[in-house]
């Protein structure tokens, strides 16, 4: 196979950080001052979903310590587990070669730094050389060997699958992108014939039967299961909360017809006794138009002129700074909710542990389009504390179009407050809302300025 290697902008910095009990001398030099195993220098990257990464660090070894082993350490920066470890490859006159290569699933950004294994007090060592680039190499095993997938064993692989699950279920590639076949197995195992079966058995807005694009669905992530221990953390004692508890804010602009839809699923007497609606619209052709909507009253309509063509962050900011309740939902003209939506929401929002996870609620397509098949996972509605919403100034106003500013807030979200995901399919399987699909030629573009 031949392989792409890509330059990747690792930092705008270059400096190293002090790990462990290491000690720094001219910025890539770095002291062992114990005789255990220790991390000597580190550097945080950002690095991409899904993508594989070759990752080389050339090291020079000034004490003659034959015993020392140095390693290349890979780490989660939010919850400093250790991720993956690699020895190095002795090469002549004391120089040592850590090479290893890495597949990233779900992290922004991860430590990279060495570990010396049996160590002498002041064993010195110096970072040479450091690289990290972006391979297209299909999978690689743990002890760092590259495994050839060929197309016969990928044929065996999709056979085994078609034998094992249910003969719906319809496997329209093959998942490449997962470095333990077995664990991408295990993964479709566990989520596809129970998400079929029940949103065939319980959504009355999709007639036909459904088959799912698991690729998709686990590629974004958006399915996953949680242990029970887990579910124990998210869930925990209820709040004592009364009156309105959040507050759904549309953004809007030039899709008026779509939007009805939208709020007649939402806005009524029973929901308005736990929520705010707040529809921030900017101002175009074809605005909404709610004179005969029997429970206009219940909802907050604001129109406003922007003079961009589409700033999905700056009209929701508007929105949230209009909202009074301790909860706020970020609300899409093409959403759809289910009956009785509101009131498991409520329900969970009172258990939700807010102080070490976000919540969001899964969502899945209504009908085929260029979004995906119809039932597949798409994205999500983000639910915020609107105090911490706050104290990050909300979403980044630089993005104009849609999408990045949800990523780009929730990202920051988990580094001030160290929070984690959490996405309902895991912990309440019934909580979930629908999207009105559509191809994708009806929405803007992103554009970072």
């Amino acid at each position: 196979m031949i392989i792409l290697y890509l330059t990747y902008l690792i930092m705008t910095s270059n400096s190293w950080i002090k790990n462990g009990s290491a000690e720094i001398i001219n910025n890539k030099k770095f002291i062992c001052k114990t005789n255990k195993s220790t991390p000597g220098l580190k550097k945080k990257v950002k690095v991409n979903e899904f993508k594989k990464y070759k990752i080389k660090i050339k090291l020079k070894q000034y004490t003659n310590n034959r015993k020392s082993i140095p390693k290349l350490w890979i780490a989660n920066p939010l919850t400093k587990k250790t991720i993956y470890i690699s020895n190095a490859k002795k090469l002549k006159d004391n120089f040592y070669l850590l090479e290893t290569l890495y597949e990233n699933k779900f992290l922004s950004e991860i430590y990279i730094g060495v570990l010396i294994s049996k160590p002498i007090f002041n064993d010195l060592y110096e970072i040479i050389e450091y690289s990290l680039v972006e391979t297209n190499l299909i999978s690689f095993d743990i002890k760092n060997k590259k495994i050839k997938i060929t197309k016969r064993e990928k044929e065996k692989f999709r056979d085994k699958i078609k034998k094992k699950y249910s003969t719906k279920v319809k496997i329209h590639k093959f998942p490449s992108m997962s470095s333990d076949l077995l664990e991408r197995e295990n993964y479709l195992y566990t989520h596809l014939n129970f998400l079929s079966q029940y949103i065939n058995d319980n959504v009355n807005f999709i007639n036909e039967k459904v088959d799912f694009n698991q690729y998709n669905n686990i590629r974004r992530g958006y399915l996953k299961r949680y242990s029970q221990d887990e579910i124990n953390k998210i869930l925990v004692n209820s709040k004592k909360l009364s009156g309105k508890i959040i507050t759904f804010i549309m953004c809007l602009k030039n899709r008026a017809n779509r939007a009805r839809i939208s709020i007649e699923s939402l806005v009524t007497p029973a929901n308005a006794k736990f929520c705010d609606f707040i529809i921030v619209e900017d101002k175009s052709d074809g605005e909404l138009n709610l004179h005969n909507f029997s429970y206009k009253k219940l909802l907050r309509h604001y129109l406003i002129n922007t003079n961009i063509y589409w700033t999905r962050a700056g009209i929701l900011n508007y929105g949230v700074r209009k909202s009074k309740t301790p909860f706020i939902a970020m609300w899409d003209a093409d959403f759809l909710y289910p009956e009785n939506f509101i009131e498991k929401l409520i329900d969970y929002i009172k258990k939700f542990n807010f102080n070490q996870y976000i919540m969001t609620i899964n969502m899945y397509e209504t009908e085929d389009s260029d979004m995906g098949i119809k039932g597949s996972a798409y994205s999500s509605l983000w639910i915020y504390e609107k105090s911490k919403f706050m104290k990050l100034r909300g979403f980044n106003e630089n993005f104009h179009g849609w999408g990045l500013e949800d990523r780009e807030i929730e990202y920051r979200m988990q580094m001030k407050f160290n929070l984690k995901t959490i996405y309902s399919f895991g912990v309440i399987p019934k909580l979930f809302l629908l999207h009105l699909s559509h191809n994708n030629n009806i929405r803007g573009k992103d554009i970072l300025e």
